[in-house]
């Protein structure tokens, strides 16, 4: 087997029956490359491109083979992370490759003055590892040069190259650069410029495409796997190929997504991605693929074997190592050691945290358990097991040597025959084993090696018009597809209904701004088919100037997901931006008439059109832009005499019955909105006349004065509507052209084309004027961000601006000449219509009064108040959230109101997202979720929040504790403490910590599942992690109060970082604080002072670190064996010179030096901080140096 590293050929023994994968095993515990990596490898038959597949036998009279990386990780340099012998090995492959020139995108001489700087790299790196010099290298430097160089030319010509090299080393001679970054350089470099290395390319045959109706029979073809889009590679690579096919294979944009291709006609063309190839076959020498959405098989001819099996076992790996590491593709070419893992239905080296996550997420059962590969030793696995306490599983290591399985315990190594019996010796009594299986679904990212890297980046929002448009209404998965603003809940004036801001996640990385329109749980079950009939109707509908529905969710509670109407009813946003010019409000009634158009063309009936069910969908002041669409009707129910308004005045002396008409009259819908238009012009403001004085007397509503430049052609249209014969008002189709002739006129270019406006323009007016308004919606794109800021500038200022008052009060003009009638009552205007066509009087409370809007009037708009919105709304059964406190969920199925599920909090600058809890305690959650700026930016977080409990004095207490960790920790910067990047308060009980997310999460679990790998280095390392961010604190005059393994995070292996200052206190000037608080507290970790007098001092904290080595070096083990204690108890065994015994991991020096004094009874005999880190320093001296 030929070695990179070696750059030889050495000899491997194995057994005759060894397969591929067998040899490879070996070859990696010889070169000490883990089980984590092992399947980036293959053997490659010497002097050709073919790779064994993993159960092939290797042939006897074939006796030379390569060990090559052969599958492509998305950023090669990053093998370092995952392996440091691999990212060796893989730079002494690529240096081999180079020299020999084997790599077809780097040619000499084209590329020469980039192969000369390879060559410096390479020299420079051998000066950095082997500390030797430029005389040194001079010597030897044919080692560096490539093969072709010193083939083709002379002495003369190679001595010029030389003295380049050299002179640049010279230069850089003694930079001390790290090695690994000189090897990481080198290989980014080249992978940039030849991005299609380790690409295999084969021959084979298939059927005539199907657009090749000319030619039957086969044809040869070029067969490649793409793993990743090189569209970011450097365009040299575009012209580095040596040949034509990868010429345009880098210039088509047929290759632009990664997948299987094939070279045909002059091009390289798209067949499928990974995840869409189902099964493979072989018959023969044909490779039959089934693939996703063909509904035939795709078949590839070959001529021979060792290419057929090298294609199928390169397309079996990267579908292992890409979607699906448990599923091999093609079970004729089978992976033995998969097959060996899933007989003993073992996951793969998933790693600890995946494994204790799994556990947590799917069974929390006394029993349950995973077992899974070691990361780093062969033959070596681990069994994760709840035993005690559901939340936290332990680990134990098990090894199969000698066809034995042996399980180390802390106190024996117990040998067992089958793997069965470990799982019984570890079943805990009086409970069963629940055995978690590997599973197809199981996403383990650090397997997953060749997925492309995740780029965490914000959605594109989709706002062209053309693109919404052709959405169709469907069944939305509300977990999935909407992320929810619950700060924007509101009730609707309907009792019904309640309305949240919300976006509708879309494919391809793009969202949509939407309103969910949520019926209410209580209302379910006498609402739910009328609601289903209301959804039924408005997604028929297809226009504009309507909001659209994009679908539903049809889990409890139910919704309609519709466009966004951020703003709210019109009449509440005119009422409250008394500032909105004139053409916007022409604009606003010329939109609602089209809107009556579509419908009536349709023969469709609306049934409740009003200002307030009129939605601002967008407003820009600068443009003069104002959006309003007509929304939904809502749920029929009773009218009250508010309503005459809005009903044709023919109805009025109608038997209750007939009056119920009014909702099926395609006129009356004419009548509401002349009254509509009205409300429009009058700038949502409502009349204090009672309804009664004015149609029914024969009267009608004035035209607003401040108008009356347009009145001519508005007023007629309002006129015409109220008429009392239903055949005499205006068409829908024949009024378009009067708002367009209003606004020219309000318009600045009036004056000048005013004589030219004429009946037989009016057509190409209005069609300029949709062109007009839908080119200037489609322009409106990044100021929703802004919108909030502009509505409450506009909503303070108003006054100065306004010429009317909120509501009218005024004579109102004779309707024709008819007589007058009158409707002789007392009742107030909230007053019912009952069932013989008289005026009941309404004494039931006004949420039992329920109106026909389903639209929101509570509140001018739906945009996010930070100061007032509380972050946690919830409306149970019969309650009202309209006094501002806040209600907390009361079911945890509402998928609307829990943080569990994807939901928004929305600031001017930026937003924060919660995807998934990560972590839940007795006070508080801690969620996984994103962070986006208005330039689409984001980061990674973790949100803390806080839990509500039913006792109100220690729950204020909480709120103290959360407000206080907020203060303090916004002012800590240091490695090892973990930031807090933002902090949202809603009001005083509904806070939201907002911090750097921490990759590996709890020390306390990373201590059990990685107990075997953890030496007493990397220990002592983390111990000085913590010591120097309590070092920090303490410079700060912060006693932290709760250092313990829980309240630590791990960032990586090198690096943990202190958390959770829910406890923490600035000391005063003595350096102490006195605690008064009735907490829970913990105890074990407190100091003698602290449980007598509850004094905490900075010693109290080193008290605490002493505690928290113990569990460092124990595994994690809770102190004095998780056994109840009180305080008074514990503080006798302390006076009593009773300590925690020594852990299991730490030797005497440790014990004895570190861990003890930390537990001195005076705090001023204690070590400090800035102490302890020596003496860890001093320990890991005594240690020696690891040398890689």
């Amino acid at each position: 087997i030929f070695s990179y590293i070696d750059e030889k050929f050495i000899e491997i023994k194995h057994n005759e029956n060894d397969t591929c994968e067998d040899v490879c095993t070996l070859m990696c515990k010889k070169l000490g490359i883990g089980p984590l990596v092992q399947l980036l490898y293959g053997l490659r038959v010497s002097d050709t491109k073919w790779f064994l597949p993993a159960c092939g036998q290797l042939n006897s009279q074939q006796q030379k083979y390569e060990f090559r990386i052969r599958f492509k990780i998305p950023k090669l340099s990053n093998l370092k992370s995952l392996d440091k012998t691999s990212f060796n090995y893989y730079y002494y492959q690529l240096r081999y490759d180079l020299l020999q020139s084997k790599i077809d995108e780097i040619q000499y001489p084209r590329d020469k003055n980039k192969i000369l700087g390879y060559v410096v790299s390479d020299m420079y790196r051998k000066m950095l590892e082997d500390k030797c010099t430029v005389d040194h290298l001079k010597k030897n430097y044919k080692r560096f040069m490539p093969r072709k160089i010193d083939e083709r030319h002379s002495i003369f010509t190679i001595s010029i190259a030389q003295r380049k090299v050299f002179d640049l080393l010279e230069k850089i001679e003694n930079r001390n650069h790290d090695v690994d970054y000189v090897k990481c350089i080198y290989i980014d470099d080249i992978d940039n410029m030849a991005p299609n290395y380790l690409y295999e390319e084969y021959m084979g045959s298939i059927a005539y495409p199907f657009d090749d109706n000319i030619k039957t029979g086969k044809c040869s073809v070029k067969i490649k796997f793409v793993p990743f889009n090189n569209s970011n590679h450097s365009s040299n690579s575009s012209n580095s190929n040596s040949n034509p096919s990868d010429s345009i294979n880098h210039n088509s944009n047929s290759v632009s997504t990664p997948g299987l291709k094939i070279f045909y006609s002059h091009e390289w063309k798209h067949i499928a991605k990974i995840d869409e190839i189902f099964s493979i076959l072989i018959e023969n020498n044909v490779v039959k693929l089934e693939i996703k959405d063909q509904p035939n098989i795709y078949t590839i001819d070959f001529t021979n074997k060792l290419e057929l099996e090298s294609f199928v076992s390169c397309l079996s790996g990267y579908y292992r190592l890409m979607f699906k590491w448990t599923v091999d593709l093609c079970k004729q070419l089978y992976s033995p050691s998969l097959a060996k893992l899933l007989e003993l239905k073992s996951h793969g080296p998933v790693g600890g945290n995946f494994s204790y996550n799994k556990i947590i997420e799917k069974s929390k059962n006394i029993g349950a358990h995973i077992i899974r590969q070691c990361e780093f030793n062969y033959d070596t696995y681990y069994v994760d097991i709840i035993q005690k306490h559901i939340h936290q599983p332990t680990t134990y290591k098990i090894k199969f040597e000698h066809d034995r399985w042996h399980l180390q315990r802390p106190e024996a190594i117990s040998t067992y025959k089958e793997l069965i019996d470990v799982l019984v010796d570890l079943k805990p009594s009086n409970s069963k084993l629940y055995r978690l299986s590997p599973s197809e679904y199981d996403k383990p990212a650090n397997l997953l090696l060749c997925a492309p890297t995740y780029q965490l980046t914000a959605k594109k929002k989709l706002d062209d018009l053309n693109e919404i448009k052709q959405i169709k209404p469907q069944i939305i998965n509300a977990v999935k597809d909407l992320i929810i603003n619950r700060a924007s809940q509101t009730d609707c004036s309907d009792g019904a209904f309640s309305k949240m801001r919300a976006e509708l996640q879309m494919p391809n990385d793009r969202k949509i701004d939407v309103t969910l329109k949520i019926l209410k749980r209580e209302r379910t079950d006498t609402h739910l088919v009328e609601f289903l009939e209301l959804t039924d109707f408005w997604a028929s509908l297809d226009s504009l100037d309507i909001i659209k529905l994009y679908g539903i969710t049809l889990r409890q509670p139910y919704s309609m997901v519709l466009e966004s109407s951020r703003y709210g009813p019109l009449n509440e946003f005119l009422r409250s931006h008394s500032s909105v010019p004139l053409y916007c409000l022409i604009d606003a009634a010329h939109s609602l008439a089209r809107a009556l158009y579509y419908l009536q063309e349709n023969n469709l009936i609306h049934g409740y059109i009003r200002c307030s069910v009129m939605q601002v969908v967008k407003y820009d002041e600068d443009k003069n832009l104002l959006v309003a669409k007509l929304g939904d009707s809502g749920f029929t129910k009773p009218l009250t005499i508010r309503e005459l308004l809005w009903i044709p005045v023919d109805y009025y002396y109608m038997p209750f019955e007939q009056m119920q008409c009014v909702r099926n009259d395609p006129k009356a819908d004419i009548w509401a909105t002349a009254t509509t238009f009205w409300e429009i012009l009058s700038r949502g403001r409502t009349i204090q006349d009672d309804p009664r004085s004015i149609f029914a007397n024969g009267k009608v509503l004035p035209f607003p004065k401040e108008f009356n430049q347009i009145k001519d052609e508005i007023y007629e249209i309002m006129l015409q509507g109220w008429n009392e014969d239903p055949d005499k008002r205006f068409s829908p189709q024949r009024i378009l052209w009067k708002f367009m002739s209003a606004k020219l006129k309000c318009s600045n270019s009036y004056s000048e084309i005013n004589n030219h406006v004429s009946s037989s323009t009016h057509n190409n007016h209005q069609r300029h004027n949709h062109a007009d308004r839908h080119h200037r919606m489609n322009h409106i794109d990044h100021h929703s961000s802004n919108h909030n800021s502009h509505h409450h500038q506009h909503h303070h200022n108003h006054n100065s601006h306004t010429n009317y008052q909120s509501s009218v009060s005024t004579d109102y003009s004779t309707f024709g000449s008819g007589s007058k009638k009158s409707i002789n009552s007392n009742q107030t205007e909230d007053t019912y219509l009952n069932s013989h066509g008289d005026l009941a009087s309404n004494n039931g409370s006004e949420s039992e009064r329920i109106s026909n809007s389903s639209q929101c009037s509570t509140c001018s708009d739906l945009s996010y108040t930070r100061s007032t919105e509380p972050l946690i709304r919830y409306n149970g059964a019969g309650s009202s959230n309209n006094s501002g406190s806040t209600i907390y969920p009361q079911n945890d199925e509402d998928l609307y109101h829990e943080y569990d599920k994807p939901t928004m909090i929305e600031l001017p600058d930026r937003r924060i997202i919660f995807k998934h809890l990560i972590g839940d305690g007795h006070y508080g959650k801690v969620y996984y979720g994103q962070m986006e700026d208005n330039s689409n930016n984001v980061r990674e977080v973790a949100l803390k929040t806080i839990k509500r409990i039913p006792n109100v004095s220690e729950f204020q207490g909480l709120i103290r504790d959360f407000q206080r960790e907020i203060s303090i920790m916004k002012k800590l910067n240091h490695r090892n403490i973990v930031k807090i990047l933002d902090s949202i308060e809603s009001d005083a009980s509904n806070i939201v910590i907002v911090m750097e997310h921490i990759k590996h999460g709890s020390f306390l679990s990373y201590l059990n599942y990685n107990k075997f790998l953890l030496t007493r280095e990397i220990l002592l390392k983390f111990a000085k992690d913590i010591a120097s961010g309590m070092e920090y604190l303490a410079s700060e005059k912060i006693i932290h109060r709760d250092l313990a393994a829980r309240n630590i995070l791990v960032e990586s292996r090198d690096c943990v970082k202190i958390s959770d200052f829910g406890l923490a206190q600035l000391t005063d000037a003595g350096n102490y604080y006195i605690v008064n608080s009735a907490r829970d507290l913990p105890i074990k970790w407190y100091a003698p002072e602290t449980l007598g007098n509850q004094k905490y001092t900075l010693q109290s904290d080193v008290w605490s670190y002493g505690v928290t080595l113990y569990e460092m070096f124990s595994d994690g083990d809770p102190p004095y064996n998780g056994e109840e204690i009180n305080a008074t108890a514990l503080y006798t065994r302390l006076v009593n010179h009773e300590r925690l015994s020594q852990p299991r991991n730490a030797d005497d020096d440790i014990y004895n030096a570190l861990i003890l004094p930390c537990w001195e009874f005076l705090p001023r005999l204690r070590p400090t901080f800035t102490s302890i880190i020596t003496l860890i320093d001093d320990l890991l001296n005594d240690s020696g140096e690891c040398i890689n």
